[in-house]
């Protein structure tokens, strides 16, 4: 029963029918503070990421990262029964702040959808109807590869892929501590983020968000999100990427620190409604 119920929790039509029945009914929330980040706190920490990345030696690599955030992340087996793998946030994050990426397939809210959401427990739904389709193999996965590659602008790639390993990677073996360097952007494991049960309360809430313009071209391929659509229009001047589009900015889903959490693992809630950063 709590494989069913989980599943069901990450089921895009089961999303789409609870939000469209929530809209019609008067909701009483939960945290009368809803966390809205700063908006230029996050415009910076995710430029000064991206750029620290960008900077390392090795490709790929999370040990890195603690340096400059305060934490580092690690997929391992859930404290959950019978959840599979979760993600551990490994030091400390104050509430309010950036914790993951939630990667995957950027699909416009005009695009079809029913197709890809079949078997899929990855699928998230944003406040416009855009989803972000966070499942790495099966048609999502093809799909999700075959897009960077068609999208590829020189030498650049517009999106990473390496996320998609953790698919493939032997659970029972921790990713994310200084001798497993699989993921390029050690942030990008959203997707695996378990649900909030009692007495495991979130601790993380997702959040939408445009990136900013004035990330560099060859910082992109760190980006676990690509538009399935394809780019709208470019400005790769100087070489930076403006996306133009009916959503200011390429759409992504950030994971942000509902408290201050210490040495813990992650919890979001699948069915919260996403926070916005447009007023």
């Amino acid at each position: 029963m709590g494989l069913i119920k989980e599943y069901l929790h990450r089921l895009y039509p089961y999303q789409l029918l609870r939000l469209l029945l929530s809209s019609r009914t008067p909701q009483k929330s939960k945290n009368s503070s809803p966390i809205t980040p700063c908006p230029a706190h996050l415009d910076s920490t995710l430029l000064a990421l991206l750029s620290h990345l960008t900077k390392q030696a090795q490709p790929r690599g999370s040990c890195s990262i603690s340096t400059l955030l305060g934490f580092n992340l690690v997929v391992r087996t859930s404290r959950i029964p019978q959840a599979g793998r979760g993600v551990f946030l490994n030091g400390h994050v104050e509430q309010g702040s950036l914790v993951a990426f939630y990667p995957g397939l950027i699909l416009d809210p005009w695009e079809p959808k029913l197709l890809p959401s079949l078997g899929n427990r990855y699928a998230l739904r944003m406040t416009d109807g855009t989803v972000i389709d966070g499942k790495a193999t099966g048609i999502s996965g093809w799909n999700y590869r075959s897009i960077v590659r068609r999208d590829r602008i020189g030498p650049y790639a517009l999106a990473d892929t390496t996320w998609m390993d953790l698919a493939r990677h032997d659970p029972s073996k921790d990713i994310g501590d200084s001798s497993t360097n699989v993921l390029r952007n050690p942030l990008a494991v959203g997707q695996l983020v378990n649900n909030a049960t009692s007495p495991n309360e979130a601790n993380v809430t997702y959040y939408e968000y445009s990136l900013h313009p004035s990330v560099p071209l060859a910082s992109r391929h760190l980006l676990p999100n690509i538009r399935s659509s394809g780019v709208k229009e470019g400005d790769f001047s100087k070489g930076q990427l403006t996306i133009r589009s009916p959503r200011t900015g390429l759409p992504l889903v950030l994971l942000i620190a509902t408290r201050d959490i210490r040495d813990e693992e992650l919890y979001s809630t699948y069915m919260e409604p996403i926070t916005s950063s447009s007023p």
